[in-house]
């Protein structure tokens, strides 16, 4: 497993990117609780559906900055 934009590798700073964006309320909106490991089991059980992607933290940062979901942008 490794981050789709830049291959890093190391799981320890991988996560999972809705890639629409919006999920922190897909998972509300699926009502589950209890912070990631429960979101990464409902991910498992589902079969990994499509709609996701592996990031580094880093990336997942300049992904979240460029939808307009962490900051104010800077032209």
């Amino acid at each position: 497993m490794q981050c789709v934009k830049c291959g890093f590798g190391d799981v320890r700073a991988l996560s999972i990117d809705h890639m629409g964006g919006g999920g922190r309320g897909h998972v509300r909106s699926l009502g589950i609780s209890g912070g990631a490991r429960n979101f990464y089991r409902w991910l498992h059980a589902g079969g990994y559906p499509d709609g996701f992607q592996v990031l580094c933290m880093n990336c997942q940062w300049i992904v979240s900055y460029e939808r307009g979901e962490i900051g104010k942008q800077i032209d």
